[in-house]
């Protein structure tokens, strides 16, 4: 009878103890899932594939003058097809890269000129497929337009036209270039957007002095308003106090459905 009594005692014992270490084991588990951060891959920082485009703006609601030509939504870009990740043919930008970029468009605006837009927010999935077309030697369709004097496309990367923790996911750099309003073309600048070669550096002496000049006006009027220079390519800039410096967003680029922003 004793016996009987230990043996109950020790089941219920065992009961309770099995009963604290799975109570344990699902709040630690839990609290884990929620503050563990995404794995980093290729070198990045900080990648968030579940944050959303809630403090992202589209470009038309802020400024609605800056003319937009998303060449990554379209198969005219050196991958030759629609890129992953591009939904719509809309910019979409941090809220504060926008402001900026209209403050920019008014001056320029002011002057006779208007601001084209080529490429904003990009994800990193969408780098993440230009990095893997890059080791694709056979897929070569828009060579001749984007980078005729490039024979080793890999190059594309190990020489920094192209980048792996792209700026562009980050949601406050642009690519632009400028509209004469008067006669509706694009100012020349030497290259056009996405040519990678020598001549589309900012520091080439490849380019003649009005096309020098064209960029210096440029790129005086972007800083003014808050960007900084690439340092690489011509059109691309970065707003100096960007919101999410180390963080490289993987939502896709699409309409967004919001209040409009002022």
């Amino acid at each position: 009878m004793i016996k009987d009594k230990k043996r109950i005692v020790f089941a219920l014992l065992g009961i309770v103890i099995l009963a604290v270490v799975l109570i344990m084991a699902a709040f630690f588990g839990t609290k884990k899932t929620k503050t563990q951060r995404a794995p980093i891959r290729m070198g990045v920082k900080s990648v968030d594939p579940v944050a959303d485009s809630s403090d992202f703006v589209m470009l038309s609601d802020v400024d609605p003058d800056i003319m937009q030509e998303i060449r990554y939504y379209t198969t005219y870009n050196f991958m030759g097809r629609q890129m992953t990740g591009f939904d719509a043919p809309v910019a979409i930008l941090t809220k504060e890269a926008a402001d900026a970029l209209h403050k920019a468009n008014e001056k320029f605006m002011r002057n006779g000129y208007c601001l084209r837009i080529y490429n904003a927010y990009c994800p990193k999935t969408t780098v993440d497929a230009m990095y893997r077309w890059s080791k694709d030697v056979n897929d070569i369709s828009n060579q001749k337009y984007f980078y005729p004097n490039m024979k080793d496309k890999t190059l594309l990367f190990r020489e920094g036209y192209l980048s792996v923790n792209s700026d562009y996911s980050r949601g406050s750099t642009v690519a632009v270039t400028l509209v004469d309003l008067e006669n509706g073309k694009e100012v020349d600048m030497g290259s056009v957007f996405d040519y990678f070669d020598e001549s589309s550096l900012t520091n080439t002496t490849g380019i003649s002095e009005e096309q020098k000049a064209n960029r210096a006006y440029l790129e005086m009027i972007m800083e003014k308003c808050g960007f900084l220079s690439s340092g690489n390519v011509w059109w691309q800039f970065t707003l100096e106090e960007e919101p999410y410096p180390e963080t490289y967003f993987e939502f896709s680029v699409d309409i967004l459905t919001k209040e409009v922003y002022f």
